[in-house]
């Protein structure tokens, strides 16, 4: 087994006790190659450090409620190694995805994040990769097809204009070219595509795996359900449309945005 734990931390940022989270650090014990795993948390419980402690994790926590954006910057800050993947609790990474994701960071070395395909997960324990709004990402993706590391501005941006087709939970990021990044307090669920905008008008590069390495749940009780119900990313979505285009032509890519909504309350 290679043993990148100098090379690669995942950071597991755990909420409360949630039922996935075992399964989630297995998932990080049984990759073929090693990495660092941290559990964080700004709401610890009994559980969570008993997992930490039963499978061999650094727990590390911090006074919270100050927000998603909070937390996810803390966990910028934890590691040593440069990579570091912002692992959720709920998802499920293959067991290839931490060799395969270092790999190709070394060999581009002024990358900036790396990310992957994904599947959903769904409540009845099967994966579906190809999935109706799941294909339109990969459409929206089809410069990274055409070469899987892209360094154009222009091309990331291009990518972005239309929506977030890159699975947050799959990203690793390549902390030594990203000094000083910070999730945007001004959202709460649609921070990682504000972050990816930001770092798309960087110099570096993005790099997409394209082989599905992870599981992505589909669960009532993920943040994500819950922002859906209280329309928080809706809102969201219709501050970032704005920010790119004029308002009416927003508020109309904003409403064939929204139809992806349906698939991942499935």
């Amino acid at each position: 087994m290679n043993d990148y734990s100098a090379l690669h931390t995942f950071v597991i940022c755990a909420y409360r006790d949630n039922p996935f989270l075992e399964d989630c650090i297995r998932s990080l014990t049984g990759q073929s190659a090693r990495s660092s795993i941290i559990l964080y948390s700004s709401t610890p419980t009994d559980k969570q450090r008993e997992l930490a402690e039963k499978h061999g994790l650094l727990y590390h926590v911090e006074a919270g409620g100050q927000g998603i954006h909070f937390d996810w910057n803390k966990a910028l800050d934890l590691p040593d190694p440069p990579y570091c993947t912002l692992a959720h609790q709920d998802d499920i990474y293959l067991p290839s995805y931490a060799e395969r994701m270092v790999k190709g960071l070394q060999a581009n070395p002024d990358a900036l994040i790396g990310f992957t395909d994904y599947a959903d997960l769904l409540p009845d324990g099967s994966a579906k990769r190809w999935r109706a709004y799941l294909n339109i990402k990969r459409l929206m993706l089809t410069p990274f097809y055409l070469k899987r590391c892209i360094r154009s501005s222009f091309f990331r941006l291009s990518v972005l204009r239309f929506g977030d087709p890159v699975c947050c939970p799959s990203v690793t990021y390549n902390l030594k070219n990203l000094d000083g990044i910070r999730f945007d307090s001004g959202f709460s669920v649609n921070l990682d595509w504000m972050m990816w905008i930001n770092l798309a008008r960087r110099s570096g590069a993005f790099l997409y795996l394209r082989d599905c390495l992870m599981y992505h749940r589909i669960s009532d009780i993920m943040e994500t359900s819950a922002a859906l119900s209280d329309n928080r990313r809706r809102d969201e979505d219709l501050k970032i449309f704005k920010m790119i285009y004029p308002a009416p032509v927003a508020r109309l890519i904003h409403r064939l945005y929204a139809f992806s909504y349906r698939s991942n309350r499935s």
